[in-house]
Order: structure tokens, then sequence, then C-alpha cells
């Protein structure tokens, strides 16, 4: 996902905000973040992960085309350490954790259909949890597979 893609994502699931100013709230989240880090210091989400800035030592490489031997000075470099809740996610798959912020998908199971039954189908699982039987019950929807990324080879291109 690339951030204009995630603010028209989040823009569409708060339709009540102009998208100008979900477009400025992601900006200076992420400027604030650039910041931080610019300054050695380390940012910590909740359920999410942490980033930090780690110290690379000075080190002796060579010059892959002459073999030359050559000093290459220390620097700092960005590090991510995933949360405990965002590794178990990414583990379960797509749809095992509620999304706090899209109400469509706060508790959804892939069904698999097979492949003569065409696309997968998906469900609430929350008419199966709740004991009220006079709620109605939501209609079925199908799944698109997502689009295709093509890396061409040019810089900035996904």
């Amino acid at each position: 996902m690339t951030k204009s893609e995630l603010i028209d994502h989040l823009a569409n699931l708060q339709p009540h905000l102009v998208h100008r100013d979900v477009e400025s709230a992601v900006n200076a989240i992420l400027r604030q973040m650039g910041n931080v880090l610019a300054k050695g210091e380390r940012i910590e989400v909740r359920g999410f992960g942490t980033f930090s800035v780690r110290r690379r030592p000075p080190r002796t490489g060579r010059n892959p085309r002459t073999g030359e031997t050559v000093e290459i000075p220390s620097k700092r470099v960005l590090h991510f350490k995933p949360g405990k809740d965002l590794r178990d996610r990414v583990d379960e798959g797509v749809h095992s954790q509620p999304h706090d912020l899209d109400p469509d998908s706060d508790a959804i199971e892939e069904k698999r259909t097979s492949p003569s039954e065409g696309p997968p189908v998906v469900e609430d699982q929350d008419k199966n949890d709740k004991n009220d039987k006079h709620e109605e019950a939501a209609l079925p929807r199908t799944l698109d597979p997502p689009p295709k990324r093509v890396f061409d080879g040019r810089a900035g291109s996904e």
C-alpha cells in the first residue's frame, strides 16, 4: 500500500472528514515520526511495533569491480521490530484479526468455495456470536483478487 492509497482508504472509512484533512493528518504523523527518528529517539506503537535508530560500526569492505579495500564509515540505520500482535496477525493471515478503522471487517471470515463455484465468499462472524435471534444476518460478499503489482526496474515503481 502506498501513502496515497492509505490516505484514500482512510478518507473512505471516515466520510465525515474531507480528503485533504486526512492527507494533512497522515503527513503530520509521518513528518513527526521522521523528526523523532532523525533525533535518534525511538517510536513505540503498542500492538504494532517499535521504530528505532541503530548505529552500524565502521568496517572494511571491498570494491566489487576492482577488489580494492575500502573503508566504510559508521552510519545510523533505521530498525523496525514488529510487536507481538502484528507478528501474530501476519502469521495467521489477512482476515485473522479485526481492523480497528474498518467497520466492515471487524469479524470477517473467509469461506472457501470450490473453483467451479466462483470467488470466495465472506460472512460476518458476528452473526454466529450474537445471542439476539431477532438480528438480521448480513448478506455474503465476494472477495475480488488484489491487483497485481509489477516491478519494472525503475526507481519508485512498485
